[in-house]
Formats: C-alpha cells, sequence, structure tokens
C-alpha cells in the first residue's frame, strides 16, 4: 500500500512509531500482534475480516490500531483512503464495566493534550479532518436520550461504543430511540466511511450476516459518493471460512502474554442436588473458605437466578454486590464506583477484603474483572471461556478454583439449547480439569468441539423490497430479525424511566409533565419489551441478559391493565394497551408502580421505585452539558412543609408578584433536608405543574439542542437573519462535504445557501416575530430564527395570528424558489440540490406533507442578487409532482445510504450551525 509521500509513517517505521504511540498513551508498551496487526493492514490495505484471539490477550487495542492508521492515511483524499473514519465497537451484551470504552477515552484524551512527540503527531494528522477533537468518544447505549454528539459532524474521526441493537437499527433506518425524521442521518454516518468491529462475533451471526447483505447493496448505485461499510469479527470462537488473524509464537513468548494464557483454572463439575441458587450459594462460600481467595464471582444464566442468590449471600458477614444489564446507567455507576476497584483486573490484591460477585451473563463481554475464584452455571462452551476469563485474568494467581454447576430440568435450556447439555456431556466424558485458555484449547484441539458452541441463528435474507421500504417509510419487516434471527423478535429492549410525580389522578396531563421533564440516558433501564408489556398487566417472568433471546411467557393474560407514557418527545402518547410498546421506546411510569431498585430489574418489587431523574440531569449539568433542574413537587422530594410552600409559590405567581421570597423559603427548606439547591434565584426558569401539584425549575444558561425537529426550532433566544445563517450553513457545509467529488460538493454547498429561502413567505417572517404583522414590516431584513424562544402555546397563538398554514413545511417553499434559479441550471445534479433542500429536516422521503394553504401568498427571495420568486402553494405533495419519482431516481443513482449521506451533510451542517447561533 502506498503510504502519503508527505508522512513520516513509512512501511519501515510503522511498527516502531505505533508503539511510540501506543506506549505513550497506555504507558507500556504492546503485545507484538498489535504492532504486526498495523504493518499488516498498512502493507495490504485492509483489515482481516477475522481476528481470532483468546480473553485477555488486549483485544480492544484494535481502537489504537485504527485510531492509528487512520492518522496515517490522513493526506490522503477521500476517495483514496482506506482508513475508515468512524469506528464502531459492538458488543451483543449490555456491559456493566465498559472496557473498550474507558480505552477508547484514554487515548481521544491523550490526543486532546498530547504531551509527547508520538502522539502529538497523530493529534494534529487527525485534526485535519475539521473535527472539533482529534478524536471524539460516544457511548450508544439503547434509549440514548440523548448522546447523539457523535453525529454532528461527518468529518469528525470518531469511536463509538455500542450494542448490535443500536448500530444494526440504525444501519437499517431504523434507528432505536431515535425520531423518525432523523433516522436517515443515523443510517448514513454508521454504514459509510466506517469500521464495524464486531466484539465476540460467535454471540452476534445474525448481525454479522446483515452487514454482509449490506455492504452488497452498497454497490447497488452508480455514483460512488463516500466510502462503505468495513466489517471485523473478533472472537476466540470465529466462525466463517476467512483465514482468521492469530496469535503467533513470538506473542506466547511474550512474558506478560505467556502468564496469561498458561494460568491454571482448575475447575470441579457439579449437578445441583436440589434447589440451584442454594447450591450456588453454598459452593460461593466453600470458595471463600479457600486461601488466598478474597473475590468470588458467582455467573448465572437468568436474572432471577442472580437476585436469589444475591439475597441468599447477603446473610454472609461479607460484601456481596449484584451486577446486571438490567440497570440504570445512573446506578450502575453508583454500585460500581464503590466496588470496581475491588474487583477489577490490575488491582492491588494486597488490600482485598471478602467479596461476593454475583452476575449474569452481562460480565462475559467488557468487564474487565478479575476473580480469584468462580462459581458459574452450565452454559455452552463459548460462553464458559468468556466467564473463566474473568478468573485470574492477568494470570497473577497462577492457579485457582472453579466450579461450573449444572441446574436440573425436564427440557433444553431456554436460553442455550441443547448446547448446554452438549458442553457438559462433553466435560464430563473428556474429564476437562483445567480451563486455562492454553490446557483448554489443547483439550479442543484434541477432542473437538462440535456441537458445544451457542447454536447460532442466522438473519432472513435481505432483500431490496425490505430496504426500499425502511428508507422510505415506517413499515416493513422487523429490523429485529435481521440483528439476532427470526426467533427473536420479541426480545428487543425498551427503556424505563420511573416518575414519582405521575400518578392515576394526573394521567390526562403525563405529556405534558414529562415534557417538563424530559428522561435522559442516565436514568433508564433496559429490560425485554416482551417482559415490560407482560409485567404492566401483573405478569412476571424471568429475563436474561443475552440481547435476542426471547423469554419464556405464561399462559394465559394478566388481569391488570396498568397505564404508561410512551416518550417520543411531541409525538408522545399515553396508553394501557401493551402492545402499542415498540422496540427501542422509552417507557415512563409511575414510581409508584415498583419494578426497580438500586441493583436494577426487580420485578416483584412492590415498593415504590426511586426517582432519580432530576439528579441524573445535574450530572450532566455540573459537566457543562445541560440545565440543572428542580422538580418541586411534593411526591419528588418528599419534604415536610413542601406543599404549603409550594403553593405560596403558586399565589406570588399568580398574583404578578416576585417569586424571590417564596422561592428563597422553598430553597430553605431544601437546604434543611440535605437536597443542592441555588444560593440565589438570579437566572432561574419555573414552569408550571398543568395539575398544578408544583413547579420545575431551571437555571445556569446552557447551548440549545439544535434544529432538525421542526418550524418551532426557528424560535430561540436571539434574532438571526437570513443572509447570516444561510451563509453560515453554506460555509459549514463546504467544510463537510470536503471530501466529496467536487461536483456533488458544489451541489451540497449550493443547497445550503437555498435550504431556508422558503422563509422569506411573509407569513412566516409574522410567526417568527410572534404573530406582529407591525414588527415584521419594520424588520429590514428576512429573519431565519427569531429572538424568542416561545412556549408551545405561545407559538400556537402566534401561527393563528400569521395565516401561516398548520404543519407548512418552509422547505418545501424553498424548493419552489431554488427551481427559479439560474445556479441551479448550472449545477451538477439539479434533481439532487432540490432533494436536498426538501430534505434537510427529514421529510419528503419520498413523500412531503399534504398541508393545505387555503390563501397562497408570492413569495420573493434574494439569491446573490438573483430576484426568486414562486407561490407558496408549491404542489409537491400531489402525485404529478415528481417528487417521489426524484427521490427513487436519486436512491438508485447514488444508493440508499450515498443519498442519506448527502442529506445528512447539509442537515447536520444547518443543525450544527443553528446551535452555535445561539451560544
Amino acid at each position: 500500500m502506498a503510504l502519503p509521500s508527505t508522512s513520516r509513517f513509512t512501511q519501515a517505521t510503522t511498527a516502531m512509531n505505533f508503539s511510540e504511540f501506543y506506549q505513550a498513551v497506555h504507558g507500556y508498551p504492546p503485545f507484538p500482534w498489535q504492532a504486526r496487526l498495523v504493518e499488516k493492514i498498512a502493507r495490504e490495505g485492509r483489515w482481516p475480516e477475522t481476528i481470532a484471539l483468546p480473553t485477555s490477550s488486549g483485544k480492544t487495542s484494535v481502537i489504537d490500531v485504527a485510531v492509528f492508521l487512520l492518522a496515517m492515511q490522513a493526506d490522503l483524499p477521500m476517495s483514496k483512503r482506506t482508513a475508515a473514519l468512524r469506528l464502531f465497537f459492538v458488543v451483543d451484551r449490555r456491559l456493566v464495566v465498559d472496557e473498550a470504552a474507558e480505552h477508547a477515552r484514554k487515548i481521544a484524551e491523550a490526543l486532546a493534550e498530547p504531551a509527547v512527540p508520538a502522539v502529538q503527531e497523530v493529534a494534529a494528522r487527525l485534526s485535519r479532518f475539521d473535527g472539533r477533537v482529534p478524536l471524539h468518544v460516544s457511548i450508544m447505549r439503547g434509549g440514548t436520550y440523548r448522546d447523539d454528539s457523535w453525529l454532528d459532524s461527518p468529518t469528525q474521526p470518531t469511536v463509538c461504543l455500542s450494542t448490535v441493537d443500536q448500530v444494526g437499527s440504525r444501519l437499517l433506518f431504523r434507528a432505536y430511540g431515535a425520531s423518525r425524521r432523523q433516522r436517515p442521518v443515523h443510517a448514513a454516518l454508521v454504514a459509510t466511511d466506517s469500521l464495524i468491529v464486531v466484539d465476540e462475533a460467535h454471540l452476534s451471526q445474525p448481525f454479522l450476516d446483515t452487514l454482509q447483505s449490506i455492504k452488497r447493496y452498497q454497490k447497488w448505485r452508480r455514483v460512488q459518493t463516500v466510502p462503505g461499510l468495513q466489517v471485523v469479527q473478533m472472537s476466540a470462537t470465529a466462525r466463517g471460512d476467512s483465514i482468521p488473524y492469530k496469535l503467533q509464537a513470538e506473542d506466547l513468548d511474550n512474558p506478560l502474554l505467556r502468564k496469561r494464557l498458561h494460568a491454571s483454572k482448575q475447575v470441579e463439575l457439579v449437578k445441583a442436588r436440589g434447589n440451584f441458587e442454594a447450591e450456588a450459594f453454598t459452593r460461593a462460600k466453600d470458595c471463600m473458605n479457600q486461601s488466598g481467595v478474597n473475590v468470588v464471582g458467582v455467573v448465572v444464566n437468568r436474572v432471577a437466578s442472580a437476585r436469589e442468590i444475591f439475597t441468599l449471600l447477603g446473610s454472609t458477614k461479607h460484601d456481596v454486590v449484584l451486577l446486571t444489564g438490567r440497570i440504570s446507567p445512573y446506578d450502575r455507576d453508583r454500585l460500581l464506583a464503590g466496588f470496581l476497584p475491588r474487583m477489577k483486573a490490575g488491582r492491588n490484591r494486597s488490600q482485598d477484603t471478602p467479596l461476593f460477585v454475583v452476575a449474569t451473563q452481562t460480565v462475559e463481554v467488557g468487564a474487565d474483572l478479575d476473580f480469584d475464584a468462580l462459581v458459574t452455571e452450565a452454559a455452552p462452551l463459548d460462553a464458559l471461556r468468556q466467564r473463566f476469563g474473568r478468573l485470574d485474568r492477568l494470570g497473577e494467581r497462577g492457579e485457582t478454583h472453579a466450579v461450573i454447576l449444572l441446574r436440573q430440568q425436564k427440557r433444553d435450556d431456554f436460553v442455550y439449547g441443547d448446547a448446554l447439555i452438549s458442553t457438559w456431556e462433553w466435560l464430563n466424558a473428556h474429564k476437562i480439569s483445567n480451563f486455562g485458555v492454553m490446557a483448554l484449547q489443547a483439550a479442543i484441539d484434541e477432542h473437538g468441539k462440535e456441537g458445544l458452541n451457542t447454536r447460532p441463528s442466522h438473519a432472513p435474507m435481505m432483500r431490496p423490497e425490505d430496504l426500499d421500504t425502511w428508507c422510505s417509510s415506517e413499515g416493513g419487516s422487523d429490523v429485529g430479525a435481521y440483528l439476532h434471527g427470526p426467533e427473536a423478535l420479541r426480545a428487543a429492549d425498551v427503556q424505563i424511566a420511573w416518575r414519582a410525580d405521575l400518578n392515576r389522578e394526573n394521567q390526562d396531563h403525563w405529556v405534558d409533565i414529562v415534557s417538563l421533564a424530559a428522561p435522559i440516558t442516565r436514568e433508564l433501564l433496559p429490560v425485554s419489551a416482551s417482559v415490560v408489556r407482560l409485567w404492566l398487566t401483573g405478569q412476571i417472568v424471568d429475563t436474561v441478559d443475552v440481547e435476542g433471546i426471547s423469554e419464556v411467557e405464561p399462559e394465559g393474560r394478566g388481569a391488570e391493565r396498568r397505564s404508561f407514557l410512551v416518550w417520543r418527545g411531541d409525538e408522545s402518547f399515553v396508553s394501557a394497551d401493551p402492545s402499542q410498546i415498540s422496540p427501542g421506546d422509552t417507557i415512563v411510569v409511575p414510581a409508584s408502580y415498583g419494578g426497580a431498585d438500586e441493583f436494577g430489574w426487580n420485578p416483584t418489587q412492590s415498593a415504590p421505585s426511586r426517582d432519580f431523574g432530576d439528579l441524573a440531569v445535574n450530572e450532566q449539568a455540573a459537566a457543562g452539558m445541560r440545565n440543572y433542574r428542580l422538580r418541586l413537587h411534593p411526591a419528588v422530594l418528599g419534604i415536610g412543609g413542601l406543599a404549603g410552600a409550594i403553593a405560596e409559590l403558586r399565589l406570588a405567581i399568580e398574583a404578578g408578584e416576585s417569586p424571590d421570597e417564596p422561592l428563597e423559603a422553598v430553597f430553605g427548606l431544601l437546604r434543611v433536608a440535605g437536597f443542592d439547591a441555588p444560593q440565589t434565584v438570579a437566572a432561574i426558569k419555573i414552569k408550571p405543574y398543568p395539575a398544578g401539584e408544583g413547579y420545575v425549575i431551571a437555571w445556569r444558561f446552557v447551548e440549545s439542542e439544535g434544529t432538525d425537529v421542526d418550524d418551532t426550532s426557528s424560535f430561540r433566544r436571539r434574532p438571526v437573519t437570513l443572509a447570516d445563517h444561510s451563509r453560515g450553513v453554506e460555509t459549514r457545509a463546504r467544510g463537510f462535504a470536503a471530501g466529496l467529488q467536487e461536483g456533488l460538493a458544489s451541489d451540497v454547498v449550493l443547497a445550503a445557501a437555498l435550504h431556508d429561502v422558503g422563509k422569506c413567505d411573509p407569513r412566516f417572517q409574522v410567526l417568527l416575530l410572534g404573530g406582529s404583522p407591525v414588527r415584521a414590516s419594520a424588520q429590514p431584513e428576512p429573519l431565519a430564527k427569531s429572538a424568542s424562544a416561545f412556549a408551545l402555546a405561545e407559538y400556537r397563538a402566534a401561527l393563528a395570528t400569521s395565516g401561516y398554514p398548520r404543519g407548512m413545511r418552509h422547505e418545501l417553499v424553498s424548493v419552489a424558489l431554488a427551481r427559479k434559479s439560474a445556479a441551479l441550471q448550472r449545477a451538477n445534479d439539479p434533481e439532487l440540490v432540490l432533494h436536498l433542500i426538501g430534505s434537510h429536516h427529514g421529510y419528503g422521503r419520498p413523500m412531503v406533507p399534504a398541508i393545505s394553504d387555503p390563501e397562497p401568498v408570492r413569495v420573493v427571495a434574494d439569491y446573490n442578487g438573483e430576484r426568486l420568486e414562486a407561490s407558496s402553494d408549491h404542489g409537491l405533495e400531489r402525485l404529478g409532482s415528481g417528487w417521489v419519482d426524484q427521490f427513487w431516481a436519486l436512491t438508485g443513482r447514488y444508493g440508499y445510504w450515498g443519498l442519506a449521506y448527502l442529506e445528512s451533510v447539509l442537515r447536520q451542517a444547518d443543525s450544527v450551525q443553528s446551535r452555535e447561533e445561539q451560544r
């Protein structure tokens, strides 16, 4: 592979320079296989399809490799570059301790403030991609509400740590947890100029099938816009026909690796004589009594079993912690803050004190834990190998003891099927007594492993009509089958938040109440949609920590029909029909329902669950990410006298008096009760509950959310002229489009210049100015953004006064005006320019909203001194307008994801520019 001549990186020095970089970032040198991988990819210009390495061999360093290779190619044009701009590190587990995320953050932090030449050069080269920082790291888990910062710039080098559901749904234009109109942006930036590394790929065969289908369909285009998808699967038990990248002799001679790979892990096979959980409890206690053992791991296949064993071990004199993936990030981080230093690999063992760690499959992948002894439920061989990877992880003890415990059951295990029993029989038949990495591999080489691993499911055949539907509408087949296999349609997750200010009496106001304090990722707990549907009807079923596994449903129907809120922003609704819950939804329920405690999902709990929504928000506010927030509601805060203080505040506000004194009385009560409260009422915003039960207060100004929603996003805190906004978007679009072919880049820039000219509609200008024709006529030039951030009721009143039709799309009027421009006739692809303008808020794929304009007006705009004039009755919604035909023609020309990428360049330029204008 020819490397850029301006780079000091050459094939002769690649490994050395990578070693310098790695050493500087992490404080220790890379393993030989890591430096060798950099050389191999640099030489061949592509990643190996499969990396087959044992656990604890440093697989997360593929992140370093990808970042370094991108820096090597920073001088190459996009069309020549083989290193991907975005890396998605994907696992099919709900991670408890995300080792890969911490690893990536360490790289990003070193690049942000490089202290040594090797890191300085990589940082400088990555900065040539014109991102905000040399490397952006994002975590995309279920219910992300809303860590979409990785979307901001199509030119930002990014590492995103995520799951099969989140990445897979985005690739297929479904983007669990994202708004419908944002889905094409997610699809574009995941599927293009990206490398997807699937860790422990043996868990994710349907997803791998789907990735290969996507790679094939990415070739269905006549014009290449941006590099497509690259895929690497990593697993010690990788499947497939490709020759895997493996350890070599020099790796086995490395002292650190040798210690890890040759550590002895003696195992005892035990059939539970009676109650499985009681037997696991006994065996865990026995392990703790062994010499030198302080941290005992107990790993089981079901969340309910983990909870029961956790409860039993709580009767001992030792500490015990429960780790499952069914827990909110807020609770998880608090749990780990206290316990992770006591169980993490590389800790100072001389300071160990006794600790039981009870866990589910969630610790099999991405959990950098290190047990002194292990009790594990029987499982397929691949799952057991992962669990034993957490036993003496770094080989520091040299010899450890473990128990594999078989549960008595009359049928195949509902989690793992017959692979569990086949593995159990194989272990007994061959008298396997050592689960050390090399010892177990020798046994596998000698005896084979046919039928011992989790039986892979396969994705359905992906048809062109499936992609046609996904990229253009809400219909089509459920994408869950393409991520986890056809049998897993019921298993996709939803996210739950519990709110103390919701109750049966104020149910009619639930949407308004939650809209005052929208849920965020930190408070959301992931649970299978099927389990939640049953729980809401009073039925309890066991659940697991494996994505795509369908839990066993009980017979019959539940007697209850508890109401819930499906939170979808302005499309939210309240229902008592569980069938209305879809994968990826955020569900909000009253705290009085119970169902969760500090260790996560606990469906049998009847006591109210905690509402820590404000605490989660204020954590992020302290980091400068949003406003501080406090819900002044008696049920949320539970402070004596608060209801009376809130009533006094209400009287003052209703009387038009200053709220300062009653607010200070409220804050005084909070401080006495130990709550954080602002010391001053300056700059505090107060919003009343719709049911009159309290107030939501917010303080400290932060930047706004962006603009990619609807016309209400044009109402901000400061006025911005249309000319200034258009120039800003044009400039950003030019930067974002820099890697495209010259003709395509110029088309995107032209679309950016014309994207908002439809706002010259005189009625829209009146709307921007609060419904005042007088103020609009006095405005010297058209506005793009108003000076007022209207409440929804104020917006509706201004809309009625202005005469602007409700639901009218200004970007479609922009299309009508752009058609009159001479610049359009000189464009490389005039159809593309019009499509980009008309779709820059996510509509028009392929239909545009059919909005009646009973009294059309003439709209006049200026573009570079050229007068553009058109009717607001654009007619694009009509069947004969050609808009739908144009969409499909462009899809054929640029491909499913290529067209979405071109849209994304303009949409993100508009969104980021609008946000910056409000700083």
